[in-house]
């Protein structure tokens, strides 16, 4: 067993121990990319700007994406400026997940996976 992998036990153990809700603990998503050996951390535990680097294009992409297609287009958006809404979007959407993450460590006065 790696490092990561034992620092990931005792990251959910505690998130289970201060009663963190199982989605945000180990979301579906999260679950996923452990299997195919991503190492991310559990978000609850995990630094801010990882956070932030991590929810800011997953948000972003999609919802641009699916702007241009059934709202931009037709009114008269370009391309650069739909890619400048949704990499804003997605910033602002990736800042909100970090620090709704912080707050939540701060509360449940959980480690940083640093001292884990």
């Amino acid at each position: 067993m790696t490092s990561f992998d034992e620092r990931k036990k005792t990251a959910i153990r505690i998130l289970e121990e201060k009663q963190v809700w199982q989605p945000h603990r180990t979301p579906l998503l999260m679950k996923f990319l452990w299997a195919r050996g991503v190492r991310i951390p559990p978000f609850p535990v995990a630094p801010f700007w990882l956070i932030a680097l991590l929810a800011a294009p997953g948000f972003g992409l999609p919802w641009g994406m699916f702007m241009w297609f059934f709202a931009w287009q037709k009114a008269g958006y370009t391309i650069t400026a739909a890619l400048i809404a949704g990499s804003v979007a997605g910033l602002l959407f990736g800042l909100m997940a970090a620090g709704s993450h912080l707050y939540r460590r701060k509360v449940k006065k959980l480690p940083e996976w640093k001292s884990l």
